[in-house]
């Protein structure tokens, strides 16, 4: 009996302890009243207007100044490429050919191509870095008579977005749309895969979801809405799974197995929006309860509606200034070898920063904390810089598109016992194994204590370069700068 007893008395602690944690994380829910009124949302109509009259006076511009504009035809044939997009759209394919990337013009849509380069659309949202520079190359094959070169930027998709990344994106997307909508085209798709972030800005990767404006199938503002939108109420109510989830997952083909009951009438979808509405009405104003009437119920979607509704308030995160540039001097020493910067978490942000204000590298950072992600990311965008800010805990296994995008030619590591999430939970070798997923070329370390396992660990897998002992604080640190080493095959040594 008192075994009995002891047992149900451990169950009730159970449920009273996962009750309190409950209640715990719901205090943790980012969702505030909002009391947003018609001059804020006047004001951020006024901005938006500014930016999308801008750029349509771009393109009228070039119109004007490209009235006979002509195509020449192309002269050289291209042999076999890599096609990447195997459904392609009424544009037609893209393929990758000596490291470059192309999209291939389906015949029978050259004269619908034609009219809308002669819009100057694509010229002039090139040049505003809005999508991927694009020209019309030299190059045909027997299937494409016109095809297209773009620019290399990096893919990253939106489960490594924190929260503003993810609201910038669908602003960016209505804005690119708006624009389309004054010369008579629009975006076929609306969902967030077609967006990737260069240089902490949003670039809309597919113009070939660039199509003649059709009422009758518009299905952009439902596809945004569902692949960002709510994800953002995911964010507000501190649901940590349903808001990393990104939709259209390609890597998850479970997705369209039959039955598949894919949208916004998800029991999860559905229950989140009634909280939204219910807790809008007690904390909100009328203008913003009558926005999100507007955006979930009609499908208005406008930059300034997405603004006022989806606000973040964090503490702003102080930064103190760096003291020491042993580090920054050591990077220095192959900067000028390298392409892209990547650097692990809060620790290594500083270093990035006076890094980036002397090469113009493609800088990264990556970050497992939400908050700090989000605080980081704004900061980068008040004082516009270019360094990219992305979700990332370098210590678990993640998908080949999400490594593709972080590993970078340097990778600065600094203070490693206090910077890496779970550290204390793993070995030395299983730490420096991760940093050779990430890391291309060059690899930059320091910490303060065990220092000696950590050569160890790194002699196995990579070459020392240079290292040195410092103060820092009053706290003795050790910093070595080492280069991967290369198997015979010429693969990286990843383990």
């Amino acid at each position: 009996m008192n075994n009995d007893f002891n047992k149900i008395m451990m169950h009730f602690k159970n449920v009273l302890r996962r009750r309190i944690r409950y209640h715990q994380r719901k205090k943790e829910q980012l969702i505030r009243g909002n009391h947003s009124n018609k001059n804020d949302l006047n004001q951020k109509k006024n901005y938006y207007n500014s930016i999308k009259c801008d750029l349509i006076k771009s393109i009228k511009d070039y119109q004007m100044w490209h009235l006979n504009e002509t195509i020449s035809k192309p002269t050289t044939l291209m042999p076999n490429a890599e096609i990447i997009s195997n459904n392609g759209d009424w544009l037609g394919k893209v393929f990758k050919y000596n490291d470059q990337f192309y999209r291939g013009i389906n015949e029978n849509s050259v004269n619908d191509f034609c009219t809308l380069w002669r819009t100057g659309i694509i010229q002039v949202f090139s040049k505003y870095g809005l999508i991927p520079v694009t020209t019309i190359s030299d190059y045909y094959s027997d299937n494409y008579p016109i095809i297209l070169h773009h620019v290399t930027v990096d893919v990253n998709s939106s489960k490594a977005w924190c929260f503003d990344m993810i609201k910038d994106a669908c602003i960016f997307s209505c804005i690119i749309r708006d624009v389309l909508n004054q010369f008579g085209y629009t975006l076929f798709d609306g969902h967030l895969n077609n967006v990737v972030f260069y240089k902490n800005k949003p670039v809309f990767l597919d113009i070939g979801s660039i199509t003649k404006y059709d009422d009758k199938r518009d299905g952009f503002s439902w596809e945004l809405a569902f692949s960002g939108l709510y994800r953002l109420i995911f964010y507000l109510f501190g649901n940590n799974v349903l808001k990393h989830i990104q939709v259209y997952d390609e890597a998850n083909n479970a997705i369209w197995i039959k039955p598949w009951h894919y949208d916004n009438a998800l029991e999860e979808y559905y229950f989140y929006l009634k909280k939204f509405k219910t807790f809008g009405i007690i904390h909100n104003s009328f203008l913003v309860n009558f926005l999100i009437f507007r955006v979930f119920d009609c499908y208005d979607l406008r930059p300034e509606y997405i603004d006022i509704l989806f606000q973040y308030k964090t503490k702003k995160l102080l930064l103190g200034e760096k003291k020491n540039n042993v580090v920054v001097n050591l990077a220095k020493k192959v900067l000028g070898e390298v392409k892209d910067v990547l650097g692990i978490n809060l620790e290594s942000y500083k270093t990035m920063k006076m890094l980036s204000s002397i090469s113009n590298n493609n800088y990264k950072l990556v970050i497992d904390d939400d908050v700090i992600a989000n605080q980081l990311y704004r900061i980068e965008k008040e004082q516009n810089g270019e360094m990219s800010i992305f979700l990332h805990n370098i210590m678990y296994p993640s998908d080949k598109t999400n490594l593709n995008n972080i590993r970078s030619e340097l990778v600065i590591a600094e203070n490693i016992e206090n910077n890496i999430s779970c550290f204390h939970t793993w070995k030395y070798d299983s730490l420096v194994s991760n940093f050779t997923k990430i890391t291309k070329k060059y690899l930059l370390v320091s910490a303060s204590t065990q220092h000696k396992k950590i050569i160890s660990e790194l002699n196995k897998r990579f070459s020392i370069i240079d290292d040195f002992y410092y103060e820092e604080n009053d706290i003795k640190k050790y910093c070595v700068l080492c280069s991967i080493k290369w198997l015979e095959d010429g693969e990286e040594n990843v383990v």
